[in-house]
């Protein structure tokens, strides 16, 4: 039973483990319940793995977006240490982007939230504190528009 999510040495653990002698079948009192948490260790390490990734890996393409709008002056600043987190934009310049590149926008902030907690709420405002929309479970509520998106 074990043996359909085997892979590599745990293939070869369970054929030792069960091997048809006098020793084997004890054996496999011994290497049944080590192969079991060897598994369970493995599984559990690869799901840690996949939820920490790092931000400056995964979100390079989305932090150059950034950074050339920050050039344009439209991003004033992105804070991270607020909750929610907060990307603080030139409003008269954001009111003029089309649709399309305000959510582009967004989800290239929110891009760092996701890789490192996996959730997270990052708002758009300008520098008087008015929203103009929020990125949450990797969905844009545009609150101008009132249109809601997902991922591009």
């Amino acid at each position: 039973m074990l043996s359909q999510f085997a892979t590599g040495l745990e293939k070869r653990l369970i054929a030792f483990a069960t091997h048809g002698s006098l020793a084997g079948m004890y054996s496999k009192w011994i290497f049944a319940p080590i192969l079991a948490l060897f598994m369970a260790f493995s599984a559990w390490g690869a799901e840690t793995f996949v939820q920490h990734e790092d931000p400056s890996a995964v979100c390079h393409n989305k932090d150059v977006i950034l950074s050339i709008w920050q050039g344009q002056s439209l991003i004033l600043s992105v804070d991270y240490n607020r909750k929610p987190a907060v990307l603080t934009v030139d409003g008269r310049r954001w009111l003029k982007l089309s649709s399309n590149i305000q959510t582009s926008i967004a989800f290239s902030a929110y891009c760092r939230l996701e890789a490192t907690d996996g959730v997270g709420t990052l708002e758009v405002r300008d520098q008087g504190e008015r929203l103009f929309g929020t990125v949450s479970r990797g969905r844009w509520q545009n609150r101008l528009t009132g249109e809601t998106l997902g991922k591009p």
